[in-house]
């Protein structure tokens, strides 16, 4: 059977083309002399898109079937005499994915052979559950080269982690099921407009402007590597600390792209690139309250006469910046901005700190502040995560230095997501530039 992925993004690229192609026939259908031969030629390249999407959704619509299927039905291992351990519960907030957890620990400790896998998960970590989903998972053909595609259940859990500690979407910004691949939101560029008229004279008609922004499946990959003794004391404590140190690398890298990547490179565009020239703006070369002051005003008045009705407004800033600002004071000793510690807000507005916001901008010690209504910023995520393990693989570090897994005795572990991210209107995002307020030594 094909990968289900795959045949989600060659459905999406269908869809992709049909758009195109739908652009195109109306252009040529609006022209002052239109060309019946053109027209037909294009008419006909678009049914045929069509008939290729409606081939394509099918298949996906029936390897969805099937994928639900094979884990309605899989079969429970016949019952071993030996004791096993009570199958872990998410008992509380901290457990949330442990069933993700143990569904990844039990793959890397048998390196995803599908005979031993589900027997771990039932036998050594007690639980049956993810023995089940592990069978569906890799005896009936889900398996790829590329990975184990993570139950549905498992990888909404695995999500729900990631909104909590990633900042763009523990911010507020809204998050969409994008399993097409593909997404084109209609968006309102300029607005109609009323005028007063004397009685009789006809009525000003006007009418609203409309663009679009699209979305496409931009793939994050996070590479953890597990220590072979840590996995072969296997539980679901470990299973939790790999669930971790998952979910806390997808969740920086992901910070970093939704802040300040450019868009090349197969990465998504962060809100540094997202915003509208005139939304960016550097720091006050004189460092005071006072300017400090009117820098910040004026991130939060250029969304507010942009009218952005900040239905969900934060900052973003790296932890320094916060603590500097909690900590100016005015001309007789005050602080400035005391709410800061009382409540974590910054004129009314919540902050949040993150250090993928560099601080080694400019001449070596500038940083950004981000301001943003979050209402208006819209993450498509595939809502799902592809898992495969590697022994003794190797990996390149941050820092660009190799490892080998066979000298270091580590397991590789490979999760893939994808998603994008781009705002209903740039004029919701504000950048200040050029910050540098350092803490006293």
């Amino acid at each position: 059977m094909a990968d289900l992925n795959d045949l989600r993004k060659k459905r999406g690229a269908k869809a992709e083309l049909m758009a195109t192609l739908a652009d195109e026939l109306t252009a040529l259908e609006n022209a002052e002399a239109p060309e019946a031969a053109a027209i037909d030629a294009k008419s006909r390249s678009f049914e045929a898109a069509q008939a290729e999407f409606d081939l394509l959704d099918g298949q996906v619509r029936r390897a969805e079937s099937a994928e639900a299927a094979r884990a309605a039905s899989a079969e429970p291992a016949p019952t071993n005499p030996r004791a096993v351990r009570a199958p872990a519960r998410a008992v509380n907030e901290a457990d949330q994915g442990i069933a993700a957890g143990l569904f990844v620990l039990a793959m890397a400790a048998t390196k995803g052979d599908p005979d031993r896998a589900p027997r771990y998960a039932e036998e050594t970590l007690g639980a049956s559950a993810v023995a089940g989903e592990l069978r569906a998972a890799l005896n009936t053909g889900a398996a790829s080269a590329g990975g184990v595609l993570v139950p549905e259940t498992y990888s909404s859990e695995i999500i729900k982690l990631l909104s909590a500690r990633a900042v763009i979407r523990s911010a507020g910004a809204r998050v969409i099921d994008m399993p097409a691949g593909n997404v084109r939101d209609a968006r309102q560029t300029g607005g109609a407009t009323a005028a007063y008229g004397a009685e009789g004279a006809p009525i000003t008609v006007s009418e609203p402007t409309f663009g679009e922004v699209a979305k496409s499946f931009k793939k994050l990959t996070a590479m953890v590597p597990v220590s072979n003794d840590l996995i072969r004391y296997g539980s679901p404590s470990v299973a939790s600390f790999v669930r971790d140190d998952l979910v806390q690398r997808m969740a920086l890298r992901e910070d970093l792209a939704f802040l300040r990547d450019n868009g090349s490179g197969g990465a998504p565009k962060g809100l540094r690139y997202w915003a509208k020239a005139a939304h960016v703006f550097a720091a006050a070369a004189t460092t005071n309250a006072a300017t400090i002051g009117q820098d910040l005003r004026k991130a939060v008045n250029l969304l507010e006469e942009a009218n952005i009705s900040l239905v969900r407004p934060g900052w973003v800033m790296r932890p320094s910046i916060r603590n500097y600002l909690a900590e100016l004071r005015n001309s007789v000793g005050a602080k400035v901005y005391p709410e800061i510690d009382a409540e974590n807000a910054l004129l009314g507005h919540p902050i949040h700190r993150t250090t993928q916001i560099p601080g080694n901008l400019g001449a070596g010690t500038d940083t950004e502040i981000y301001f943003a209504d979050f209402w208006e910023i819209v993450i498509g995520d595939s809502m799902s995560v592809t898992i495969s393990v590697h022994d003794g693989g190797a990996y390149v570090d941050g820092g660009g230095a190799t490892h080998s897994g066979v000298q270091r005795d580590f397991t590789l572990i490979r999760a893939i997501s994808e998603h994008d991210m781009a705002p209903d209107h740039d004029e919701a995002i504000s950048v200040i530039t050029g910050v540098d307020w350092p803490l006293a030594a």
